[in-house]
């Protein structure tokens, strides 16, 4: 069983296995072994330079360099050799771990937003993730997922397996702090923020294009960088990129901002948009299918749409009250308490599974 206390067992209770580990999931992650202190984590990843949050891994790290192939073959060579309690898989790659011929292990497995979500992908390419992530479905195993749509995937693809909803919660020291409406700024507009790598999947021609149609003078700020046509996209739109900052930078320019706006075309349950919640600040994301059930106040589906919305909550402030108190709301229910009971719930269940 997973331990809760000393013992003489020196197995890792916790073994956290991610191909892509870096920015949220090495957020979430980090939010994982803080808040179960009591469980012997250990991490074995293969991270990616540019996504990395500039956190401290704060458990004992393996780390792979190479390819994909020799990633797999170690991470399958550790696990048999460690043999810990529970295996949790982060993300589509370390989830093909659940396929591999001579493993034994008591999965959790995390997508962290399922690849076949990713328009940039050719349609046959997403149709074969979808059967590789229906066809691993089936094996015993648990799956964490992290946003009520994902879980309701998952929850149709497995059989064999179980679903746990698993909140994701800010990174953040400002928690629990009360959403504030700041004074609309005079000089040079009222400040709206958006954090995340620049690329397809943040979308930030839509932010471009949406910029088009807000009627007030407004300051926006992108906290991130990534692909460079997409960022002078961003720039000749009047949005000031701060390239890579620091966790605890992004999270100052968070609490700059008026509003925290979200225009991902897919997604998981980001931990940028409970950092604002936690922080203080109102969000609003563009409405799509991943983050329903989060609480967040819905902008709409098109730029137009999304721009509208931002005129209203820069002129209305009822509706700026309704937005706060949704953000409020979500602050509350992505919180430390609910995190760890339902970590310690999932570890618990899934030792049990072999």
């Amino acid at each position: 069983m997973v331990s809760t206390g000393s013992r003489s067992d020196k197995r890792i209770d916790i073994l956290h296995v991610s191909e892509a580990y870096g920015g949220g999931v090495q957020s979430a992650v980090n939010t994982y072994i803080r808040h179960t202190p009591e469980l012997r984590h250990q991490l074995f990843i293969r991270g990616r330079l540019a996504h990395h949050n500039g956190e401290e891994n704060p458990v004992e790290s393996f780390h792979v360099e190479g390819s994909i192939y020799r990633f797999m073959a170690s991470a399958a060579r550790h696990i048999n050799e460690t043999n810990p309690h529970v295996v949790h898989l982060h993300s589509s790659y370390a989830g093909l771990l659940r396929g591999l011929p001579g493993i034994k292990a008591n999965f959790v497995y995390s997508p962290h937003c399922f690849s076949f979500y990713r328009s940039d992908f050719h349609r046959l390419l997403r149709a074969l993730y979808y059967c590789t992530e229906q066809l691993l479905s089936q094996r015993t195993q648990t799956i964490a997922a992290i946003s009520p749509h994902e879980a309701g995937i998952a929850a149709r693809m497995t059989r064999r397996g179980s679903v746990r909803y698993l909140p994701n919660i800010s990174g953040s020291h400002a928690t629990g702090a009360a959403v504030r409406l700041k004074a609309m700024e005079v000089d040079g507009g009222p400040a709206i923020v958006c954090v995340g790598r620049i690329s397809k999947q943040k979308d930030p021609e839509f932010l471009a294009e949406c910029l088009q149609f807000v009627d007030s003078p407004i300051r926006c700020v992108w906290v991130g960088d990534g692909d460079v046509r997409l960022r002078k996209a961003l720039e000749q739109a009047g949005v000031f990129v701060t390239g890579w900052v620091s966790s605890e930078t992004a999270q100052k320019y968070i609490a700059e901002a008026d509003l925290f706006l979200h225009t991902a075309e897919w997604e998981g349950a980001p931990i940028t948009l409970v950092d604002a919640a936690a922080i203080g600040v109102p969000v609003i994301v563009r409405s799509i299918q991943h983050l329903e059930g989060l609480g967040f106040t819905g902008g709409g589906r098109t730029p137009i749409e999304l721009a509208a919305t931002v005129n209203k909550f820069l002129l209305d402030e009822n509706f700026r009250n309704d937005v706060a108190a949704c953000t409020r709301e979500t602050a509350a229910v992505h919180s430390s308490t609910a995190q760890r009971r339902a970590l310690l719930a999932l570890y618990k269940a899934s030792d049990r599974v072999g």
